[in-house]
């Protein structure tokens, strides 16, 4: 028995400490829930029970990491966000600190995004971040020993904010995450995790507690009023040899999520969640970890194409819309993962793919002539107890706002712009926290309904000048002291009156989001190409509003300003598509006149093939000269046929000047047009190696009818002239067939090179047929150039010559 226990403990030994391995990071392959009973562990590492003479709070470091690798999972990406070495990956919701007295709304983060404030500069210190913001996060804010002292931080009194496992992996109803928020208001970081849970209940506060508290070692309290921090377990919960059963789940539910990750619309529908549709994957039965998944290092996927190149999850490439959706290139079966559908994107070019996120046509509400604002947990707390639930509510998120990402694609973002009071140096501001000027700022303050809302009290810009004074004489320092509000920078001239002008730390900060994602039928462009491309529509010529304290008559900003695109352009190509039928009419009605005399003089041809090989193989010399005979005859018949038509034109010269001169004119005009298509589809893509867009593409699009039109009058105008007679199949007339062969060429080929642009416009093809109709539309202009080119030379080496090419 000893030998077998020795041989026991030596296996969990090596199991849990063998490098990178622990009992719970490594799965045998079972899909079943692993039941968690477990000792609660003291921050000291001490086993807890429910009757000790002083009971402490678990700790999730301990009591969590006896089992997982704890120090790999503050790596992830909840958690690791003060780590100057992790990846910032793409932009994100910053936070944002929010105080309506001041007027101040200032988007922050660690991750090294442009736009935002970082808190250490600002003098916000951990101590700061964890009270302002801790309340939705899932921990993991610990003392920063390397900074200097925080005389105002009381780490000692309220412990640090482990990582709190409980917010994402406890599956018990009656987990209470609003509690966390509570605790934290109180200063009782230690025991925040241990409250929200079903099993646990504390009272008192590490906030009214005197310097130097000492959780171990309470002291005796002489006000009756103050209660120090104290913890209670349910005891029914523990078994006889002391451990605790934890209903824990690795398969997150959505509720978990939420409290974090809620937003809510202020629309004309209201907040009531009942008044929005969900998004289509949730209302399809997926979990939001089916894509946003992670493993033990909890490097959570955020689904955004090229996270992979930032990012060691190997599951990020397959966690995008296109990875489900599409799939990722060299896997066979990745597309339609989940149950996703494939799309098809019948009649949509492929250009749009290049130019706009996923995100862009189907995510958020669809875009209105004016944006709307939009709250959500981490910047609104909601979910809290005592929530402020008023509309105008601080911080303001405009929202959707379509702007151009850093991958060069345009996708729905929401926008906050920054308000601050701050110094300036060398053009460069730096944010003063709001309790260091609201002392100030509060006796020019007379809207108190507006901050009893949650909202800004409006400031006009005289007040703004006469804070700046008072806040000069008051807080004397480095810098000149201004106000950035609404994306301009207010500050005193020299005769003490207020100026503004245009600062970087002004500008609005921007990041994109995805949900809710609506379905293909609800999507932009599913009613026609002018759901987007029309002057009078809001994706591009919609307003943004401009927040700020500051009563200002420029309220709005242009869609087109975040877009990145030429606004004369944007317009010029928006009211393009009013011509767009016209467009398809004219081409399509040449094709149709071009095939229906391909077909009408392929048939003659045929015919005359046919003929020719029956004479050939014809038995009886005798007939078929006799037949050659009767041929001549005929055509000898049809030579005075045509001199006695000539005997009854009144003027002949008349007319041939006539055909002369439009068969030139058609000539010249489809050989201009025809240059113009060479150069705007040619050197975008071989010399500059880019799409075809912009300016290049309205010309190109502007001379296709007019070639397409002229090119069918020049056929009409030659297609007799060229047409193959019996002379052409002489050995020694091979010169004269050269010029028809290049016509009918062009003639043949021209017919896919319309019909592969135009056809594309219809809800037809979908994505790959796109590809083919443009591999289409390059082959057949490159043949119909080599051709045409041919048939030029032979047509000017003969005029040169004065003769006619065709004899």
């Amino acid at each position: 028995a000893l030998r077998i226990f020795f041989l026991f403990s030596v296996i969990f030994c090596v199991a849990v400490f063998a490098e990178g391995s622990f009992l719970g990071d490594e799965s045998d392959g079972s899909r079943s829930n692993i039941v968690h009973r477990i000792n609660l562990l003291s921050a000291e590492g001490d086993k807890i029970f429910p009757d000790d003479d002083l009971v402490l709070p678990f700790s999730t470091k301990q009591t969590c990491g006896a089992c997982h690798d704890y120090e790999k999972i503050s790596t992830g990406w909840h958690f690791n966000s003060m780590d100057k070495d992790s990846a910032p990956g793409r932009v994100s919701q910053p936070w944002i600190l929010t105080d309506p007295t001041s007027m101040t709304q200032l988007p922050l983060s660690y991750r090294a995004w442009q736009g935002l404030q970082h808190p250490d500069k600002i003098g916000l210190t951990r101590w700061k971040f964890a009270k302002a913001f801790g309340s939705h996060t899932p921990g993991g804010i610990l003392e920063d020993i390397d900074k200097e002292p925080d005389f105002d931080a009381r780490w000692m009194e309220s412990g640090e904010l482990e990582i709190n496992c409980l917010s994402c992996h406890d599956a018990e109803s009656a987990h209470d995450q609003a509690v966390y928020a509570i605790q934290l208001d109180q200063e009782n970081f230690r025991w925040a995790a241990a409250a929200t849970s079903a099993f646990a209940q504390v009272k008192g506060s590490a906030r009214s507690m005197p310097e130097m508290y000492d959780h171990l070692m309470p002291p005796q309290l002489d006000d009756p009023k103050l209660i120090a921090p104290e913890i209670s377990y349910d005891k029914h919960r523990f078994d006889n040899k002391g451990k605790l059963i934890f209903d824990l789940n690795t398969d997150i539910s959505n509720e978990r999520c939420y409290f974090c990750h809620s937003s809510i619309d202020i629309s004309d529908n209201g907040k009531e969640k009942w008044a929005h549709d969900e998004d289509v994957h949730i209302a399809a039965g997926l979990n939001c970890v089916d894509c946003h998944r992670n493993g033990v290092d909890h490097n959570i996927t955020r689904g955004y194409e090229g996270e992979y190149e930032v990012s060691d999850n190997s599951l990020a490439a397959l966690s995008s819309c296109r990875g489900c959706h599409l799939g990722t290139e060299g896997e066979e079966f990745s597309a339609g993962r989940l149950g996703a559908p494939k799309p098809i994107h019948a009649g949509i070019p492929v250009i749009h793919f290049e130019s706009l996120s996923c995100t862009a046509c189907h995510s958020g509400p669809l875009p209105a002539q004016n944006t709307i604002l939009s709250k959500d947990a981490c910047s609104h707390k909601l979910g809290t107890y005592g929530s402020n639930k008023s509309e105008r509510a601080a911080p303001h998120i405009v929202y959707p706002v379509y702007a151009r990402q850093d991958d060069g694609k345009i996708a729905p973002s929401k926008l906050i712009w920054p308000s601050f009071w701050g110094r300036m140096i060398a053009n460069a501001v730096t944010p003063i926290l709001p309790e260091k000027v609201k002392p100030v700022i509060g006796g020019f303050i007379d809207d108190y309904e507006s901050i009893r809302q949650g909202d800004f009290p409006k400031l006009s810009e005289e007040k703004v000048a006469e804070i700046l004074k008072e806040l000069t004489s008051r807080l004397p320092g480095e810098g000149e002291l201004v106000y950035i509000a609404g994306g301009t920078l207010y500050q005193l001239d020299a005769d003490g009156g207020l100026k503004t002008s245009d600062n970087e730390a002004a500008k609005p900060y921007l990041w994109p989001v995805a949900h809710n994602v609506r379905p293909a039928s609800q999507s932009l462009g599913s009613d026609s190409c002018r759901d987007c491309h029309s002057a009078k529509k809001p994706f591009l010529f919609g307003d943004v509003s401009i927040d700020s304290p500051v009563i200002s008559k420029t309220k709005t900003a242009k869609m087109l300003d975040f877009t990145g695109l030429n606004k004369a352009y944007t317009r010029a190509f928006a009211l393009s598509f009013v011509f767009r039928p016209m467009f398809k009419i004219s081409v399509i009605g040449s094709s149709l006149v071009l095939m229906l005399v391909l077909l009408l003089y392929g048939l003659k041809a045929l015919g005359f093939v046919v003929s020719f090989l029956s004479q050939e193989f014809a038995n009886d010399k005798g007939e078929r000269a006799q037949d050659e005979k009767k041929k001549e005859n005929i055509f000898e018949d049809d030579l005075e046929d045509e001199e006695d038509a000539k005997d009854h034109i009144p003027d002949p010269t008349k007319r041939i000047f006539i055909i002369d001169a439009a068969s030139a004119f058609f000539y010249v005009l489809t050989l201009v047009c025809f240059v113009s298509l060479l150069i705007t589809g040619f050197v975008p893509k071989f010399v500059f190696g880019e799409s075809l867009s912009g300016y290049m593409l309205m010309v190109h699009a502007s001379c296709a009818p007019v070639f397409a039109c002229s090119l069918t009058a020049a056929v009409l105008l030659w297609v007799h002239r060229y047409r193959f007679a019996r002379t052409d199949l002489h050995p020694f007339k091979g010169c004269a067939i050269i010029p028809r062969i290049c016509f009918w060429i062009i003639l043949i080929v021209s017919i896919p090179l319309m019909l592969s642009i135009v056809l594309g416009m219809f809800p037809i093809f979908g994505t790959e047929g796109q590809h083919c109709l443009i591999y289409l539309h390059l082959l057949s202009a490159i043949i119909l150039t080599v051709v045409a080119v041919i048939h030029s030379l032979l047509l000017i080496a003969a005029k040169l010559k004065h003769t006619d090419p065709l004899l």
